[in-house]
């Protein structure tokens, strides 16, 4: 569920401790900041802002590859002029990608007569502003919407009211330890029925915790499987960057969905409260154990300290990994993480990272289509079951992409820490539903039902069909057009990797990427494209033992670069003579170039994102 309305297990004791520090809650706030690298600005336009088209089936939103969608989080008590301000303060080239997602507090229920008319005052706003707005509908405490007489009068009203969706149904006890429960099922047919009868999109958002993934056992479940598979264009499934040691598997059955056609669209909800559950605090620092715990699994006592830390840059590349594969839609769980919640402006976040990276992707036709993506997925996994316990703290992904180094004492504190993929090789491996009909199995080369052999056993299989096209430590995956999307796996440490990617047209792309940073290449028939972000907030005060009033206001700049913070990218043409040109915006950039050797090496600079063309 949305920041707005989380509910974390948090004690009282956590919360007292971080009183003195309260105000940091507003710290992402605006992008003035006063460093040189934050104030790069990279909100160039298109030529004529998109418009998203209508869909020629009667659906009220459709997601694709050349139509994203960006979802921001509403407060259901949101004033209908801030609404207004937030989407005149959007970049006006990147209105047509945006959706609104209104979230109702769940944690203190609006009384049912009061939900409705609470709704139509937003949807009388957006259907002016004709943003597509979906509406949350029930978490894991169960239906906390307007009822299904009322949902249906508006969509009959309201032409914005795009959709409804769940959200964390994984995230009570029952359902975290034991797996779905009969009323969730029931509460998922409902949403179901409500989206397809009124051709409005279903979203649902979840993660994995101890138990059972729900998307598994959705899966396996005939009344869920049946809805999906006869509108899979209703249906959009986003993995939700939290949890408990199911990073990858979470990531994993929600891929699943789209690959099994159970779902016309995928996508990540990011946010920033992975830090804390991580249980990590001040940037490369330590797991840090604190008061809320189980057995082997420590979190921070300082649950905003910690989300405030999370490096923005990381929201690439958690888009990058999933727009891979075929992803269509993104979201940032903390409003205030995009937009101001007093001026309601865009923040650092957006400015520096969001923003120049939908720009990019959209604007490109970067995001490969579902039957490219299909094209490069030759193995599936497929729970036989609701969910096998083989499947469980991401043991199938160990040896591939996901966490390393664990031991069966230590399993849960050492998947809590990792969650990006360390190689794009072998793209993300689909959980397929058990329900899957046998025409769509045979779209896999193998299906792979359990898990048998070493780690080392197992990766030799996915060797045998996937080839090793890039070098180096970094993530890399290719996307449309010929793109390719690289990113520094290492989420909490201060280490650079390195990356070598496949010749195109007689030039090898490789470098060095810094802590925390992304880069986008692309080519045209007459240059070559970089983009690379760095950027993150500056968060180093949020951890002095008495913050300052200014806190807040720093957190909008550019923190400080690491040792490690200069990125390299060199070029190695085939049997060029002539230097090639560069022109860069943002950061400090210099190049130099080797004639005999044909290599070109281009030294950034910067703490936040630059662009780079070489011709």
């Amino acid at each position: 569920m949305p920041h707005t309305s989380r509910t974390r297990r948090v004690t009282a004791r956590l919360l007292v401790a971080f009183l003195a520090v309260a105000l940091l809650a507003t710290a992402c706030s605006n992008s003035d900041g006063d460093s040189s690298e934050s104030k790069n600005t990279t909100t160039t336009t298109s030529p004529v802002p998109q418009v998203r088209e209508k869909p020629a089936n009667g659906l009220r939103l459709a997601v694709h590859s050349n139509e994203p969608l960006f979802l921001l989080n509403l407060a259901i008590a949101i004033k209908p002029e801030d609404i207004r301000k937030t989407y005149e303060n959007w970049p006006e080239d990147l209105r047509w990608m945006l959706g609104f997602q209104v979230i109702y507090d769940a944690h203190n229920p609006m009384p049912d007569a009061e939900r409705g008319p609470a709704l139509d005052k937003i949807l009388d706003v957006t259907d002016d502003l004709k943003v597509p707005t979906i509406v949350q509908v029930g978490t894991f405490l169960g239906w906390g919407g307007p009822d299904r007489a009322v949902l249906d009068e508006d969509f009959e009203e309201h032409p914005s009211f795009a959709g409804v969706a769940l959200a964390e149904l994984s995230a009570g006890f029952e359902t975290a330890t034991g797996g779905i429960t009969d009323d969730q099922r029931q509460m998922v047919v409902d949403a179901m029925d409500v989206a397809v009868d009124n051709k409005a999109a279903f979203l649902w958002a979840d993660m994995g915790y101890l138990g059972p993934l729900v998307f598994v056992s959705a899966g396996a479940d005939k009344r869920i499987a049946d809805i999906m598979q006869k509108h899979p264009e209703n249906m959009i499934i986003q993995v939700k960057q939290n949890g408990m040691g199911r990073r990858f598997g979470s990531w994993s059955s929600a891929f699943g969905f789209f690959a099994a056609d159970f779902a016309g669209a995928w996508g990540v909800n990011s946010e920033d409260w992975l830090w804390w559950e991580a249980s990590l605090e001040k940037l490369y620092g330590p797991q840090v154990p604190g008061g809320i715990t189980v057995e082997g699994m420590t979190k921070s006592d300082f649950p905003n300290r910690s989300r405030l830390t999370y490096p923005d840059a990381l929201y690439g590349t958690e888009m990058l990994v999933a727009a891979s594969s075929g992803a269509t839609v993104f979201l940032i769980e903390s409003p205030d993480r995009m937009v101001d919640s007093v001026t309601r402006k865009p923040t650092a976040t957006a400015e520096q990272v969001v923003f120049p990276l939908l720009r990019l992707i959209s604007g490109s036709h970067l995001i490969p289509t579902r039957s490219d993506v299909l094209d490069r997925t030759k193995i599936a996994f497929q729970p036989t079951a609701d969910d096998q316990p083989e499947f469980a703290f991401d043991e199938a992904f160990t040896g591939l992409y996901g966490p390393e180094g664990c031991t069966k004492e230590t399993e849960l504190s050492c998947t809590q820490r990792q969650w990006l993929p360390s190689t794009g090789r072998y793209g993300i491996i689909p959980t397929i539903p058990a329900l899957t009909p046998a025409a769509t199995l045979g779209e896999f080369v193998k299906v792979v039902r359990s898990l048998a052999g070493t780690p080392e056993e197992r990766r030799s299989i996915f060797d045998d069909l996937y080839p090793d096209e890039v070098k180096g430590d970094s993530w890399a995956a290719p996307g449309g057009g010929g793109s390719w999307f690289v990113g520094n796996p290492n989420e909490n440490t201060d280490q650079s990797s390195k990356f070598e990617l496949p010749a195109v047209d007689g030039t090898i792309v490789g470098g060095t990427l810094s802590p925390q940073s992304f880069a986008v290449v692309t080519t045209t028939s007459d240059a070559l494209g970089v983009f690379f972000d760095n950027f993150r907030s500056d968060s180093d005060g949020l951890w002095d033992p008495k913050p300052t009033k200014d806190v807040p206001a720093k957190q909008t700049t550019a923190g400080d670069p690491a040792p490690s913070a200069e990125s390299r990218f060199v070029l190695k043409f085939a049997d060029r003579t002539d230097e090639p040109k560069v022109t860069s915006k943002g950061g400090k950039v210099t190049s130099a170039w080797n004639a005999d050797s044909h290599e070109l090496t281009v030294t950034v600079n910067a703490r936040g994102p630059v662009t780079l063309t070489i011709g």
